[in-house]
């Protein structure tokens, strides 16, 4: 889940560092669920972009 996980999915760089982080790591397809708090609503049209699941 987006909220409840280190980093928190948010931004465009907490997903770049989900992303990195299994990178090389993960061998099935998966999506990364992505958060929507107050303080992130301009930035949730890039999340969108980089393929983040809602």
């Amino acid at each position: 889940m987006p909220l409840n996980c280190i980093p928190v999915t948010t931004t465009k760089a907490a997903f770049q560092e989900k992303l990195d982080s299994v990178d090389d790591k993960l061998w099935v397809d998966c999506g990364f669920w992505g958060g929507v708090i107050p303080q992130n609503i301009d930035d949730l049209d890039e999340l969108l972009n980089r393929s983040v699941r809602r």
